[in-house]
């Protein structure tokens, strides 16, 4: 069975935004200054500042909306830097939200990767994902 690929719709992309709120809501203990400086803006530096959520927080397999969302946080990096778009896929394992290349029909599930990771005892390391996928994909901007 072959891929079934759409855009999201609007209360998928509101479930993003909102697990995006919900790591700023951490990131307010460490980062933010009184303008809230220090939130998250889909770039490279959001890797290091979930990474530290991540640690100072120690979650568990049992916090899975925590872990999905710093997944989130994985996936609008990735969709920012990369030629990859957020998508919902079908396909033989069910419908989820993945980040989809429209050049090769590629597809990365960032949102469960630290959650898998997590329930098996793996160690978690989310800048090293990021880059892991982008030099071992050949996924850049312009690629």
């Amino acid at each position: 069975m072959d891929d079934d690929v759409r855009p999201l719709d609007d209360a998928e992309y509101d479930w993003l935004k909102s697990a995006v709120d919900r790591i700023n809501s951490y990131l307010a203990k460490y980062y933010f200054d009184e303008e809230g400086e220090g939130r998250l803006d889909r770039t490279e530096r959001d890797l290091k500042k979930a990474q530290e959520v991540f640690e100072n927080e120690r979650f568990t397999a049992a916090q899975k909306s925590e872990l999905l969302a710093l997944g989130a946080v994985l996936g609008n990096v990735l969709a920012t830097n990369t030629r990859m778009e957020w998508a919902v896929v079908t396909n033989e394992f069910g419908t989820n939200l993945g980040l989809w290349h429209p050049d090769t029909g590629f597809v990365l599930y960032p949102l469960s990767m630290i959650v898998k990771r997590v329930e098996v005892g793996r160690t978690v390391d989310i800048p090293a994902l990021y880059r892991s996928f982008v030099a071992d994909l050949g996924l850049s901007s312009s690629g």
